[in-house]
């Protein structure tokens, strides 16, 4: 399982997964057990995309997940995220258009603009 997966099935059972210097920090319920110790397992896969994505600027996102405000770093209103169809794919994850800008080859992916100010 790749990172991406690892972060996402994290994600859907309620863990927390912060970097602490060198190391990967996850908590959550006990049921999870399993979900933590798949991370931790892939450490340093999981940290090298964390890193890799770390600078991304992320949106204010509403209750269902969607942009409402814009990018915080170019107050850009349009933003992307990778299709339900990709591996990459989470529901939360957009990105400003102009500060990530959707990858080469990456194919149609799903689109959200905030009405002008």
């Amino acid at each position: 399982m790749d990172a991406l997966s690892l972060l996402q099935a994290a994600d859907a059972v309620g863990l927390t997964v912060n970097v602490e210097g060198d190391k990967l920090v996850v908590r959550g319920p006990r049921r999870c057990e399993a979900q933590a110790i798949a991370l931790l397992d892939h450490k340093e896969d999981v940290l090298s995309y964390l890193a890799e994505h770390a600078d991304a600027p992320r949106p204010t996102l509403d209750a269902e997940g969607l942009p409402v405000a814009p990018c915080p770093a170019c107050a850009r209103r349009s933003f992307w995220r990778w299709p339900q169809s990709s591996p990459h794919h989470h529901p939360r994850a957009w990105f400003c258009i102009r500060c990530t800008p959707i990858p080469s080859g990456a194919g149609p992916c799903d689109a959200c603009a905030l009405p002008p100010a």
